[in-house]
């Protein structure tokens, strides 16, 4: 399946993705602001877990769970991020493509 989005992705790059209902695969957090999820993913890098939980805590971000119901609505031109919409949330949540699945 991985594989099969990685596709969809490629195909859809580089804008809208007309909101595809996907389900989250693996827990992962999400930015409203791009550049701020790419701060997250080097502190991730980084191992510094309590600097990121203050990063996600100060920003409009969200903590996806495994099995959360959400709508890919973006995908980046470079197709390495992707804008994903919770079930209920008005706002989507750049994150990886590759952590949900239709």
């Amino acid at each position: 399946m991985k594989s099969l989005l990685a596709a969809t992705v490629v195909i859809a790059a580089p804008a809208w993705a007309d909101d595809t209902s996907a389900a989250v695969t693996k827990p992962i957090f999400g930015c409203t602001d791009l550049a701020i999820f790419r701060d997250g993913v080097r502190l991730l890098e980084e191992n510094d877990v309590e600097a990121l939980k203050k990063l996600i805590r100060g920003n409009k971000c969200h903590s996806f769970q495994i099995g959360e119901k959400t709508f890919l609505r973006y995908i980046s031109e470079d197709a390495l991020y992707a804008c994903v919409r919770p079930v209920g949330e008005p706002d989507c949540f750049w994150t990886f493509p590759d952590l949900t699945v239709k």
